[in-house]
């Protein structure tokens, strides 16, 4: 029984290490975002839950604008239509401020502008495969 547990524990734990984590002010209002664009586009609300899963992103099928929607509610877009560095590194715990910041590099976030559907999960796949 115990060592059951223990199993449990530390599988739940690598469950909780690959997922997103967003610093503590930041978390209802990113699921807040996640919620209102979810009834916005159309999409199964069950699939919100997935959108931190730095291992298994849905299919962009499946999530049709919901990245590009959220972006948008969180104002991480400037004007110009690219992520601003200063507001997407704020969402996240200071734990992954390193991680998300070379991912923001990796992606090329700073000259690719996000202005469709297909812009908002290619850069949120690519900011997740780069954690």
């Amino acid at each position: 029984m115990k060592t059951a547990f223990v199993v449990f524990i530390v599988s739940m734990t690598f469950v909780c290490a690959e997922k997103l984590k967003y610093s503590t002010k930041s978390v209802d209002i990113i699921e807040n975002a996640k919620r209102q664009c979810a009834n916005e586009e159309n999409v199964d609300v069950q699939l919100i839950t997935l959108l931190d899963d730095i291992k298994d992103l849905p299919k962009r099928e499946n999530l049709k604008c919901l990245s590009f929607c959220i972006a948008k509610k969180l104002n991480l877009l400037d004007s110009q239509s690219l992520v601003n560095y200063d507001k997407l590194i704020q969402l996240f715990d200071p734990d992954l401020i390193a991680k998300v910041s070379s991912s923001y590099t990796a992606c090329n976030f700073k000259e690719n502008q996000m202005k469709s559907c297909e812009n908002g999960y290619d850069m949120h796949n690519c900011l997740l495969t780069n954690l």
